[in-house]
């Protein structure tokens, strides 16, 4: 059987699989099937010296450290093959990397801290990693000290198209977190020549696969929990508890009217979407629509009306108007277009009507009784403005929910947000609104949690079709005879034989009582809610189908305008980079050392464009904020939505009008001028968070009528004062950065203040860049 050939050579002394597998090369911190990949990289090394070589290594959440390890296992290969320290052939003695080891990964900083403690052999002859291979931090703003070989992390953004100059022996792209993954496909295309490409991934489906490569191009390996065990099991030498079998439990939602409408707008999508071969980028949009509404759990105007206050949120109700505005070409889709349509129309007027959504309750009582159970809880819901809206609702009728969130014993989450924590080992009990969907379909596989879902009752169907095709492919993964197989391209003599073990999937049931069920509505081969990877990427659709699509025309005036231009344009450094007219983008100016936010049809030459390597089209304020919380607790950040919700409502009260709003505050005592009211509304400015006294703040607050009592106003003052500091901090630094690259020096100084502020911070700044404008100009 495939370990046999592992355990070979575990039990050779002498050997490289021995120092990897049996002895403290790596930190003893490493679990078995990491130290098991790290064997399996290295000895991918040798065999790069004839044609180059690609491995997908696949593992379930947790994997934080599994590519730098990766990474350590090629170095010390590679290492040993030069020194002659263990036993190898006479041919395969000899350095094997030319050029640079290249580290991909979102988590530059924690990554170079880690390789940098690595220690090779004991006592007084051990020597560190770095001292072999110098380790650092690479950007386009980082001067290269030399150029011999050394170890490289970058943030993935810096080598999209490879790099520029310096010669790559081998890159390793750790693809947990959701950033990095979508750019991989573009990675390995500019770094086809190197010789050894090693990806760290999730569990992935065949069609994700195959666009990096699998299976002509690429091997793929996956850490099933079954296979971790048996690792374990002849490294460890002993016996290994089974991880427990978890738990899918779905709970039905029964709403007989729109249970009937979105199980026929689904079946009339996927027919479309199956049937059709030519791209028509309104059906993906016709999509996130019905998943937006088959997610729902807080009152439809609610999240509506929120759409108003959010810079970038496009209400569904414009979103379907766009819609009819299309009308597809292809016999498939157009048979179906009209249905589509009306079948969305219908589900929208059908969620409009009700108060509120019957996930909703159902959201209500499964958080109810898993806080009576003693479970700590992750509710998943699609937008970060549903994290606020429903955090705002439960706190009405959940016992003790603020108290709940203040204890970490449950938080709210988008679905992004959810991928974050996952890749930073942070799992824990889930409730899902209903299946998921697109990119982040793949943490449904060998979860180490129970999972909770609420579905509409056709929603149990096609959890069961999607699960059992996800789960299908994963098996044939780890059939004995595909292991050897893997093991046998890179070296191993590896023979097939006797009993395979195949790991459980997570118990399904249906645990709630199921009324009205309607009749199968379909039950796929393929999974039809699927979109390539690389072509999803390339075309600005959002990624996660629950998240909104930014439309920052709308949020500039709110009204709803046709057509745009396709503006590029041309930086300095050569790239170009496509908007539509009506987007706007980060600009500094250095003269002021100012941040402000231009439409792209009135970029001027000189001007410098602030944005995320790993997100073209991301807002620097967004990133920061997201970097800002990213360790903070479920009760302080639900406590700062609850506040910006807060403000909007005051808002609202008054028709929206800020000087109608502001007569009424004076009224009430209010101590600032017109224009400090104005500031609070102002999105994207960091500085811009609430009022400078408790006392303003509070007639802010009793306004919204958003606030129970004043023990949660003044919890809320005390969070504000808090984040207010913090993101001053944030600022301070940032605005330090943006010097630094513009006037070309004091660049690692001040990636070195960002980190002192957090990892996150740190990480993320890591990844600005500030780009001048050459010329911009219209295109077809």
């Amino acid at each position: 059987m495939w370990e046999e050939a592992l355990r070979k050579h575990a039990e050779s002394p002498g050997t490289v699989g021995h120092g990897l597998l049996i002895r403290s090369v790596l930190p003893k911190s490493i679990p078995p099937h990491e130290r098991a990949s790290a064997f399996m990289a290295a000895r991918v090394v040798p065999f790069s010296r004839r044609f180059p070589r690609r491995i997908i290594f696949m593992t379930p959440f947790p994997g934080e450290n599994l590519a730098w390890v990766l990474l350590s296992g090629i170095l010390i290969s590679d290492f040993l093959h030069s020194s002659g320290a263990v036993q190898v052939a006479r041919e395969a003695m000899g350095p094997v990397l030319r050029g640079d080891l290249l580290l991909v990964t979102n988590a530059v900083g924690a990554s170079i801290e880690k390789l940098r403690r690595i220690q090779l052999g004991k006592g007084a002859n051990s020597i560190r990693l770095d001292q072999l291979w110098p380790v650092e931090s690479f950007s386009r703003y980082q001067s290269q000290r030399s150029t011999k070989p050394r170890v490289l992390v970058a943030n993935v953004g810096w080598v999209t198209h490879g790099i520029e100059g310096r010669k790559i022996g081998a890159v390793i792209v750790d693809g947990m977190h959701p950033r990095t993954w979508m750019h991989t496909p573009s990675v390995l295309e500019g770094m086809k020549s190197v010789p050894i490409q090693v990806i760290v991934a999730p569990p992935l489906g065949e069609r994700d696969l195959a666009v990096l490569g699998y299976p002509k191009d690429a091997s793929a390996w996956l850490w099933d929990p079954a296979a971790q065990e048996i690792v374990a099991e002849f490294i460890i030498e002993k016996d290994v508890a089974c991880r427990d079998v978890t738990e899918r439990l779905l709970w039905v939602c029964d709403d007989p009217v729109v249970d009937k409408c979105m199980a026929e707008v689904h079946e009339l999508l996927g027919l479309s979407q199956r049937e059709s071969q030519k791209e028509f980028p309104p059906l993906w949009s016709a999509w996130a629509i019905y998943h937006r509404l088959r997610q729902l759990a807080v009152p439809l105007s609610q999240l509506e009306d929120s759409a108003a206050y959010v810079w970038g949120a496009i209400p569904i109700r414009k979103r379907l108007v766009r819609l009819k505005e299309s009308w597809p070409q292809e016999v498939a889709i157009e048979a179906r277009w009209k249905a589509i349509l009306d079948g969305l129309e219908k589900a929208y007027q059908l969620l409009q009507e009700r108060q509120e959504p019957q996930k909703f309750w159902g959201v209500a009582e499964r958080v109810q009784a898993n806080l009576d159970g003693g479970h700590v809880l992750r509710v998943v819901v699609p937008s970060e403005r549903e994290v606020a809206l429903l955090s705002m609702q439960l706190g009405y009728i959940v016992d003790s929910w603020f108290d709940a969130l203040h204890e970490d014993r449950v938080e709210v989450v988008s679905g992004k947000g959810e991928a974050r924590c996952l890749a930073r080992e942070e799992g824990k009990r889930t409730l899902l609104l209903g299946f998921r969907a697109g990119m982040l379909r793949h943490l449904d596989l060998y979860p180490c949690h129970t999972t909770e879902v609420l579905a509409y009752p056709y929603e149990l169907d096609v959890d069961e079709a999607v699960q059992g095709h996800m789960y299908r492919f994963a098996e044939t993964l780890q059939q004995d005879s595909f292991r050897c197989g893997v093991l046998e391209s890179i070296g191993f003599q590896a023979f097939s034989g006797g009993e395979c073990r195949i790991s459980p999937r997570p118990k399904v049931t249906i645990a709630g009582e199921v009324k009205n069920r309607v009749s199968k509505v379909r039950k796929p081969l393929v999974d039809p809610t699927y979109l390539d990877l690389k072509r999803l990427s390339d075309s600005g659709i959002p990624q996660d189908w629950g998240e909104d699509i930014e439309d920052e025309r709308e949020a500039r005036d709110g009204q709803h305008q046709d057509g745009g231009k396709r503006i590029e344009v041309v930086f300095y450094d050569g790239a170009c980079v496509g908007y539509w007219d009506w987007q706007r983008v980060d600009v500094y100016h250095p003269g002021t050392e100012q941040i402000e936010r231009h439409e792209v049809s009135k970029l001027l030459a000189g001007m410098r464009v602030v944005g995320m390597v790993d997100g073209v089209y991301e807002r620097l304020y967004d990133r920061v904020l997201e970097s800002l919380h990213a360790k903070e607790s479920p009760y302080y950040t639900a406590t700062l939505a609850l506040w910006e919700i807060a403000k909007v409502d005051a808002l609202r009260r008054h028709g929206g009008n800020k000087t109608e709003l502001f007569r009424e505050l004076v009224s009430k005592g209010l101590q600032v001028d017109y224009g400090a009211v104005v500031q609070w509304y102002r999105g994207g400015e960091l500085e811009n968070l609430a009022p400078q006294k408790y006392e303003d703040m509070k007639l802010i607050a009793e306004q919204s009528g958003k606030y129970p009592n004043d023990k949660l106003i003044r919890s809320t003052w005390s969070v504000i004062r808090r984040e207010r500091v913090r993101r001053r901090k944030a600022g301070k630094a940032l605005h330090a950065l943006l010097r630094a690259i513009v006037q070309g020096d004091g660049y690692e100084k001040a990636i070195r203040a960002a980190r002192e502020l957090g990892n996150e911070i740190g990480e993320m700044f890591a990844a600005v860049e500030v780009r001048e404008v050459v010329s911009t100009r219209e295109i077809a």
